[in-house]
């Protein structure tokens, strides 16, 4: 009898041992939405114009005292973001004293600044999807025979950051390049003050 359990037991041990064992495991996970939507804006804008450099293109690239020329840009809203924007000028290739005797327009609603095209810096509210800005450039009369031949390269940057000040931000930016004309016209002497000039005309009938 003895024998015949130890032969049972021996069975049953070879048995677990090498039988296959099937564990089943369950993970049950429930998630419950209720509804809420993260929704995030974007901050983006783009710089349009219609010209590549200002115009009419003969005189920016020949500019003589006196001329004047033009250029138009749009910033344009692409993003879902309000925002407040910085536009300046920065100078980056060129004569430093040809840069500075450049006199700057601009205008764009309520704007009007008139001084040095390096001075320009101004602040405004993108409150439509189109802003349009109206550049003009100026070589003054008295712009010395020196700076003949020069040129100025600059860009127009536009810094764009959320209402605020929350964080998001764009920047774009556009080149111009002015070139002074190689020989300046002669200017007219102004009249001394308390001198009249006289003009002559010779009557031929006589």
């Amino acid at each position: 009898m003895r024998l015949i359990k130890q032969i049972i037991y021996l069975f049953l041990t070879i048995w677990l041992t090498c039988a296959p064992l099937n564990v089943l495991a369950f993970f049950n996970d429930i998630e419950v939405s209720l509804g809420v939507v993260l929704s995030l804006g974007t901050l983006d804008f783009s710089l349009f114009s219609s010209q590549n450099n200002f115009v009419p293109a003969v005189k920016a690239n020949n500019m003589d005292r006196g001329d004047k020329v033009e250029r138009m840009i749009q910033v344009r809203q692409e993003g879902s973001l309000l925002f407040d924007y910085i536009v300046e000028v920065l100078m980056i290739g060129g004569d430093q004293d040809f840069c500075q005797v450049l006199e700057l327009e601009a205008k764009m609603q309520g704007i009007n600044y008139t001084g040095g095209l390096l001075d320009f810096v101004a602040n405004q509210t993108m409150d439509k999807n189109i802003h349009t800005w109206q550049f003009k450039i100026l070589l003054p009369d008295d712009t010395g025979d020196e700076l003949a031949g020069k040129f100025c390269q600059f860009k127009f940057v536009f810094t764009g950051q959320q209402a605020n000040q929350l964080g998001f931000f764009d920047q774009e930016e556009l080149t111009s390049i002015i070139t002074a004309t190689d020989s300046f016209q002669p200017t007219e002497d102004p009249v001394p003050t308390g001198v009249i000039r006289i003009q002559t005309t010779l009557d031929r009938s006589l």
